[in-house]
């Protein structure tokens, strides 16, 4: 399930060339989600890949649970 939403996800982007490039990356890399945190890692990773092409700084993805620790803007 997991998949198709990412594959559509990059389908329906604005930026068709944008989407190709995510298309080809979970090609490439496969979609890495055995656990909540090697997903997390693996979408932050992906994250970084498109910040170095925009020549943007890297986020710490070590980090990225202290950042979005599942209460992030989240109320019941």
């Amino acid at each position: 399930m997991m998949t198709k939403f990412l594959y559509g996800l990059a389908r329906s982007y604005p930026c068709k060339v944008c989407g190709g490039h995510l298309i080809k990356m979970l090609d490439k890399k496969g979609i890495k989600m055995d656990s909540r945190d090697e997903f997390g890692n693996y979408i932050c990773n992906i994250h970084n890949v498109v910040n170095k092409v925009l020549n943007k700084s890297q986020f710490n993805c070590n980090k990225s649970y202290e950042v979005w620790n599942g209460n992030y803007r989240c109320h019941n």
